[in-house]
């Protein structure tokens, strides 16, 4: 007679071998089994056909468990990797830029003074940025230099903004809103332009409140035109505030003046 007990398998009166032949095992928290803690007892001729439908179960529980401990973590991984990916690093902005002034000549700027950005940092966070006020996207331009340029922290939005110094002589300032509930950039705005080429100038002049969020923006714009004894000079002035809100940046044109004139040659 044969007979399997929680420790050795007994063969006519004597024990011939033991059954703990598969250690503990403790996956992920999950299964625990020892061998020991199955328990049968059969005929002689069915205990080796037990022993190996029974591994064999262990086996197929112990590939599932482990299948499914690795989804999890892979989920894991992969979630905690898009939040790393979708988060702006607002601390460094914060670190390279300038703490928001009240008043800027955009015209006397020294750009040599401003953090360069990275084209690797540019292209992940500000390339292909739509932006609000304007029917095109933000996009890199390998000819052209980014700047960091100042910030405005603030309980519910970070606000800070770009510079893009061009290949044709202008600079450009942009604008972003960033909610921090949502850990997104919501607004993109393209503010000022300072810099002159082909007969067109145009100097930005920006004057901030108190807490950085309505900017009152002056822009006076020059072109001048040639004729046979002097050329013309159009002066357009304009006066625009400009409120960065989380849900919209609203623009409103409060001044605004025009004026040509005439100048002639001396001689």
């Amino acid at each position: 007679m044969s007979c399997a007990t929680g420790t050795g398998v007994w063969f006519n009166g004597g024990l011939i071998g033991q059954l703990n032949i598969l250690p503990r095992i403790n996956i992920c928290g999950v299964l625990t089994v020892l061998w020991s803690e199955i328990r049968h007892c059969a005929k002689p001729q069915t205990v080796s056909s037990y022993i190996m439908k029974t591994t064999a179960i262990i086996f197929t529980l112990t590939i599932l468990v482990l299948t499914s401990c690795s989804n999890r973590q892979e989920k894991t991984e992969s979630s905690t990797s898009t939040n790393l990916v979708d988060t702006l690093p607002i601390d460094f902005i914060r670190q390279v830029s300038l703490d928001r002034k009240y008043h800027y000549n955009m015209d006397s700027l020294d750009l040599s003074k401003l953090k360069l950005i990275d084209t690797t940092f540019f292209k992940k966070w500000f390339d292909n940025v739509s932006v609000n006020n304007v029917d095109f996207k933000i996009q890199f331009d390998n000819y052209s230099r980014y700047y960091f340029f100042d910030f405005k922290d603030q309980d519910t939005k970070f606000l800070f903004s770009i510079i893009h110094d061009d290949e044709v002589g202008y600079d450009n300032l942009f604008h972003f809103t960033f909610d921090k509930t949502k850990q997104k950039i919501v607004q993109a705005d393209y503010v000022s332009q300072t810099g002159g080429d082909g007969g067109h100038g145009n100097v930005d002049i920006l004057n901030y409140n108190k807490t950085g969020d309505i900017l009152y923006l002056t822009s006076i714009s020059t072109f001048d035109e040639d004729f046979d004894k002097g050329y013309t000079r159009q002066y357009d002035s304009t006066i625009t505030k400009i409120e960065f809100n989380l849900s919209t940046t609203n623009y409103l044109k409060t001044d605004s003046l025009s004026r040509l004139d005439t100048i002639w040659d001396k001689k």
